[in-house]
């Protein structure tokens, strides 16, 4: 399989890469207040987190303006064309990247995909961007995709991104042509050729599911006589999931394999991540003294105890190497990183994510009390949050993209469209509705279909000696390590 984008135009992608990095990063920029501005409402009773963080649609600059693009519908296509194009709407929609010309809104139907575009219609209609979607069958069970891309504001193109695939992963490959489309736009490859994992309840049962990132396909992956949890991917897109048979002690999974993978300390698992690189895992064991996490090889081999608190639940690796998770001292759980509480104190947090985001990597949890719960996002060492969603219901269980730049989590809000599955930027924009179904312990994955870059050792990252010395002056500031851990009210 291969996978390109050709004919980059400088100029072009610096209008609209560098509009859109300012638009992403705008809400970390302009967290303190402005002088000025309007003094802050009365404080909202049921605002679970009340000043504690700045609320990340008051911290942005405003609208938020993106480049607005047209994927062509052809009068004339074969139902093969007619699926992918709609595949590839559906995700430019979703990326949060561009603003997508509704089909009853297009300046014009060409009679096929073949004939030369007229620029004009479109550029009257105010449309930058036109997409035209290209299929066919190729010999050997094989179908080759792929797009131009007419940039209309910088009067050049089309540009071409192209990929192939094996017919029986159609939808796979025009995820991909799709990622290869907003690559070429915005310089970095968009993350749909990937795959969600999360636990469905249901009459007693809990059941490993993977859905893709549109919301389609949804299909069980763990059998019915197991009661499951803990769904992670490696980091070649492989299912891994924790599950109980009988009443028996939670073992370690792996879809298309029927037997438990053993493990070196045995107990019921409870969590397991990877790193990016492969070098890595960090599993979540019962012991007699509670639930630790234990770090070891990517094969799982030579697990050592990382933690030493009760608890410790939902690890999870940053580009660095950083280990986050969700541990208990006494009483609140609160989000660690390599040990030190980073979540606000006195609220209970929950399952961290780290996002790749191309302007810097991003950590990304949940915090609640009893039936309310928001999302927080900060840096990848757990400073400055901000909240990106508020008052509408819970919001659970978050998971990032493979490019950094989308949050997946399960929202109970009963405004908008209502509960379910969700996506939306990094920032806390465009949130969109992919699924009705509910669920827990959502993970999801790289991108599939695409070589993992490998390291050669499973060597520590290097931290300079400026940036630890930084790190050990945080920490003898707050007292905020792992070992000196207080309750919290």
């Amino acid at each position: 399989m291969r996978l390109s984008a050709v004919l980059r135009i400088p100029a072009w992608r610096r209008v609209f890469s560098s509009s859109l990095v300012v638009l992403a990063i705008a809400p970390w920029a302009m967290a303190t207040p402005v002088r000025g501005q309007a003094p802050a409402p009365e404080r909202d009773p049921e605002d679970i987190l009340g000043e504690l963080v700045v609320d990340a649609a008051k911290a942005g600059p405003g609208r938020l303006v993106l480049p607005v693009v047209a994927v062509e519908s052809p009068l004339t296509e074969t139902p093969l064309q007619a699926r992918v194009r709609e595949v590839v709407t559906r995700d430019l929609e979703l990326s949060g990247e561009v603003e997508v010309v509704p089909a009853s809104h297009a300046a014009v139907r060409p009679e096929h995909a073949d004939v030369p575009l007229d620029p004009e219609p479109w550029r009257e209609a105010k449309v930058e961007i036109v997409v035209r979607v290209h299929a066919d069958r190729i010999p050997v069970g094989q179908v080759g995709l792929w797009a131009e891309i007419h940039l209309l504001r910088a009067g050049q193109g089309p540009l071409r991104s192209e990929v192939d695939g094996a017919l029986s992963a159609e939808r796979l490959t025009s995820h991909r042509l799709a990622d290869a489309v907003l690559g070429t736009i915005t310089g970095y490859e968009g993350p749909f050729a990937s795959r969600l994992s999360f636990v469905r309840s249901a009459a007693g049962e809990r059941t490993v599911l993977t859905i893709d990132p549109d919301g389609h396909g949804a299909s069980p992956r763990s059998p019915a006589e197991q009661l499951a949890t803990a769904p992670a991917f490696d980091p070649e897109g492989t299912l891994y999931w924790a599950g109980s048979v009988h009443g028996g002690r939670y073992r370690l999974y792996r879809e298309r394999q029927a037997e438990a993978i053993p493990l070196e300390p045995a107990g019921s698992i409870y969590g397991l991540a990877f790193d990016g690189r492969g070098d890595r895992a960090a599993v979540a064991i019962a012991t007699a003294t509670g639930i630790q996490l234990f770090v070891g090889s990517a094969d799982l081999r030579g697990l050592e105890a990382s933690t030493e608190l009760p608890l410790a639940l939902h690890p999870a690796f940053s580009t660095r190497g950083a280990l986050a998770y969700a541990g208990t001292a006494r009483t609140r759980q609160r989000i660690y990183v390599d040990r030190r509480p980073v979540s606000p104190k006195g609220l209970t947090a929950s399952a961290p994510a780290f996002c790749r985001h191309p302007d810097g990597e991003r950590l990304v949890y949940s915090v609640g009390v009893r039936e309310r719960a928001d999302l927080l996002v900060t840096d990848a060492k757990g400073r400055d949050p901000l909240r990106i969603t508020k008052g509408q219901g819970r919001n659970s269980h978050p998971a990032c993209s493979p490019d950094g730049r989308l949050v997946a989590f399960f929202s109970t809000r009963r405004t908008g469209e209502g509960p379910g599955l969700y996506v939306m930027r990094i920032d806390g924009r465009r949130p969109r509705k992919i699924s009705s179904m509910l669920g827990d312990s959502l993970q999801w994955s790289g991108r599939l279909g695409v070589p993992m870059a490998r390291s050669k050792a499973a060597a520590p990252v290097a931290v300079s000696p400026a940036e630890a010395a930084t790190d050990e002056a945080e920490a003898a500031a707050t007292g905020e390590v792992e070992a000196e851990a207080t309750p919290e009210g």
